[in-house]
This record gives structure tokens, C-alpha cells and sequence, in this order.
């Protein structure tokens, strides 16, 4: 007689549940996980049960909130040593939250990684109380905390010296004289993203370059007074790798040099390092390089800029209004789009894996230019009025749209003509 199978246990699903609909099990766990404060800790429960509320939790970190944390923390910091902590996206944590985790030594001084990434409760006075408790930390994220501002930045500048890493991305609160704290304190930045921190001026991109010359990564996107000045603070980063200055819109070709001259000192570097017999690590250079939305940019300074950058991995053009279709060619293909050699191959684009046009650009430098690239890397789309190529993408249409792209025949480069018929149909056939 075939022995029969275990039967499940009581809290395992039934098969016949409908799907996408929680059990009276689930749906107890899930009120636990929005009211963690109504229990003592989350060892009470049972095992199985433990974990289904924390599953909600990670699912949902919203569902956290002041009087739940500690529940919470004890819980997770009972399982893992606490060096990493996310709170992104918990949006009803405020300031007596950040004075919980800093009442608790045992939680803080052993965190090295603190991410509160659009927690909008948080304010100057909670991250005031938490800062002097967590002196080990190497990476800190406040990205969309809105409330915070030059006092936050000062307790950061003042306490956690010891930060390779900070996100403080969309902070309209944060002036210069916070960052003043911020580059004093924290020399030992190698990454600092301030996008959107529309109250910062030149002073700031300035005190970054003086203070924190270990700069790997940069992110100064969408911050309206970024101008061709910054770009000469900016070039003085012989360390920077990565730079974002999306829709920077006063940076013109003259800041563009600036990124241009930066790439020929690190080039520089490296051919001294190679003829030094290329002991150790070899010196940084730019590897990606974000200058979407940059209106002002010409044809020139693309060509002249990509003539010097030749270890980019990454190349975001979007929404550079001034590039043309020619002038795309020219430059990362030395090719008119009549398939004549514009002059030698500038980018031989051994290490480019991905590269951001508008559609109604890259359709037509496609035919020509990719048989001059990588055998293969990434194009992304991004369909723009074809009339003014300024107008929003169409909210109808997704996003991105990623094809792997292959040399072309000779015969369809051809194809590639000014005024040709059908030319957007036959592009987006070939790419789809």
C-alpha cells in the first residue's frame, strides 16, 4: 500500500484560494504589520507568523511608522548583524522614529549603510538627535526628505566624518552654508548626489572640489544654477568616474570643454601609468557621462568632447535639443549621413555598452553610424515630437525601449538619406 503524503500544515494555503486573495491568516498579519505597535515583540508569535509579517513589511515599508520601529528593529537586528538598514519609502516615519533607533546604542553605532530615501516626516531635528549615534556610517541616503535642510547638513558635517557615500537629491531646503559643513566634515566622500537642490550656487560645486577631491561619482542633475563655472570646479576632479548633469540648462559648449579637458588629464594619467609599467591600479577615468536635457550643447562640443572621452561606458543624449542628426553621426561614427568619412575614426568605442538618444535622432544615425560602433551595445529610445524634439515623451508610449542593435548591411545605409520616404516606419522596423 503507497504511503500517503504528510498532510500540510494548518497555516500553508489552500490550493483551492483564489488568486491574489489573502486567507483570514493573511489578512491578520497584514493588520499586524500596519499596527506592530499593539504587540510586545514580534517573538510572540509564532514562527511562521513572525516571518508573514515581516514579509508584509519589506513588501510595503509605508506600513512602518513611529510606534512600529521598534518592533521592528528588534526583529531585524535579532536575525542579521545591523550594519545595513533600509527605511525607503517609509513614509510615516517622522523625527521620534530617528530619536528611537538613536536611543538604542546597541541599533545605531554598529549601522555603516542608512537608507531613508523619501521617508517625508524626517526633519533637521530628528536627524540632529541620530547623527552623534551612528559614527561608523559609510553611506547615507536622504533622497526626497524634504524637510531636511542646513541643519541636517551640519550634524552630517559634524558627526559622520567617516561617509564615502550621501544621497541628498531633491532637498530644496539645503543651501551653501550647509554644504559648507557637509565637504568640511566629510572628506572622505567618493560619491555625492545633490540633483535637485535647486538652493545651491556655484559656492557648493566650489567647496566640493576643494574639500573632496576623492570624488568618484557626481550628480548635480536638475539644479537650474549648474553653469559653465561649476564645470571648471568640476574639472578639477581627476578621480570622477561618473557625472550626471541632466537638464542642466546653462551648461553650454564652454562647460562642455571643461568635462572634454578633465577626460585629457586622466587620459594623461593613464599613459603615464602604462609607461611606469602599469603596476597597481590603473587611474580613474570617465566612464559615464549623463548630458540629457543639456539644450545648449552644439555638434561641435559633442565632437570634440567624444575625441577625448574614450573609456565612457555610458552615454545619456536625451533631450540635447541642438544635436542634429548629422552632427550625431559625425561624432560617434566620423560619418555624414551620406555614408561619406567625415574625417578618422575620433572613438573606436571599445568599452561603450549603452548609449540614450531621442527616437527621431537615432533613427536616423542608426543606419549609418552603427556599423562604426561595438558589435553590440544598448540603445534606448525615447520618442520625442518629431517637430521641435522639446515637447514632453508621449504618455502613451512606454518609457524605454531597448533593442540590441547589429551592423547593418552596406545597402541599407543608403537608406539613410535626407528626405527619404517612410523613413520613420522603415527605422522602427528594422530596430523593433
Amino acid at each position: 500500500m503507497a504511503e500517503q503524503a504528510a498532510p500540510a500544515p494548518p497555516w500553508a494555503p489552500r490550493a483551492e484560494q483564489p488568486a491574489g486573495a489573502l486567507s483570514l491568516q493573511q489578512s491578520c498579519c497584514a493588520w499586524l504589520a500596519r499596527n506592530l505597535q499593539e504587540i510586545d515583540a514580534l517573538e510572540d508569535l509564532p514562527d511562521h507568523l513572525a516571518h508573514m509579517v515581516r514579509g508584509f513589511i519589506q513588501q510595503d515599508r509605508r506600513l512602518l511608522n513611529d510606534e512600529g520601529l521598534v518592533v521592528w528593529l528588534e526583529a531585524v537586528f535579532a536575525e542579521r548583524a545591523a550594519e545595513h538598514l533600509s527605511l525607503r519609502w517609509a513614509s510615516s516615519i517622522g523625527d521620534p522614529g530617528l530619536r528611537v533607533l538613536a536611543a538604542e546604542e546597541q541599533w545605531s553605532s554598529s549601522l555603516l549603510a542608512l537608507d531613508l530615501g523619501f521617508c517625508e516626516q524626517i526633519g533637521d531635528a530628528g536627524m540632529v538627535a541620530l547623527c552623534p549615534q551612528v559614527p561608523r556610517l559609510r553611506a547615507l541616503s536622504l533622497v526626497g526628505c524634504r524637510r531636511c535642510g542646513d541643519g541636517t547638513a551640519e550634524a552630517i558635517g559634524r558627526h559622520c566624518r567617516q561617509l564615502t557615500a550621501l544621497n541628498l537629491e531633491v532637498l530644496n531646503k539645503l543651501t551653501d552654508v550647509g554644504m559648507q559643513h557637509v565637504v568640511r566634515g566629510c572628506r572622505e566622500l567618493e560619491e555625492l548626489l545633490l540633483g535637485g537642490c535647486t538652493m545651491l550656487s556655484n559656492i557648493s560645486t566650489q567647496l566640493s572640489a576643494d574639500h573632496c577631491k576623492g570624488l568618484h561619482r557626481l550628480g548635480l542633475g536638475g539644479n537650474p544654477n549648474i553653469c559653465d563655472v561649476d564645470m571648471e570646479d568640476v574639472g578639477r576632479l581627476l578621480q570622477l568616474e561618473w557625472l550626471e548633469l541632466r537638464a542642466c540648462g546653462k551648461v553650454s559648449d564652454a562647460g562642455i570643454k571643461q568635462i572634454g579637458m578633465l577626460a585629457s588629464r586622466q587620459a594623461k594619467a593613464v599613459e603615464r601609468w602604462q609607461g611606469g609599467g602599469a603596476t597597481g591600479e590603473p587611474p580613474p577615468a570617465l566612464t559615464h557621462l549623463d548630458l540629457s536635457g543639456l539644450g545648449r550643447m552644439s555638434d561641435t562640443a559633442l565632437l570634440k568632447l567624444l575625441s577625448r572621452t574614450h573609456s565612457l561606458t555610458s552615454l545619456d543624449l536625451r533631450g540635447a535639443s541642438r544635436l542634429t542628426e548629422d552632427g550625431l553621426s559625425r561624432a560617434l561614427a566620423s560619418v555624414t549621413l551620406e555614408g561619406i568619412q567625415s574625417a578618422p575614426a575620433l572613438n573606436e568605442f571599445g568599452h561603450l555598452r549603452r548609449l540614450h538618444l531621442l527616437q527621431h535622432v537615432a533613427e536616423a544615425f542608426l543606419f549609418v553610424g552603427i556599423r562604426k560602433v561595438s558589435d553590440f551595445f544598448v540603445f534606448s529610445f525615447f520618442p520625442f515630437n518629431n517637430d521641435d524634439g522639446r515637447k514632453a515623451v508621449d504618455p502613451a508610449a512606454p518609457p524605454t525601449s531597448h533593442r540590441r542593435c547589429l551592423p547593418e548591411p552596406a545597402q541599407r545605409r543608403s537608406a539613410a538619406a535626407p528626405g527619404r520616404s517612410g523613413h520613420d516606419a522603415t527605422a522602427q522596423r528594422s530596430f523593433q
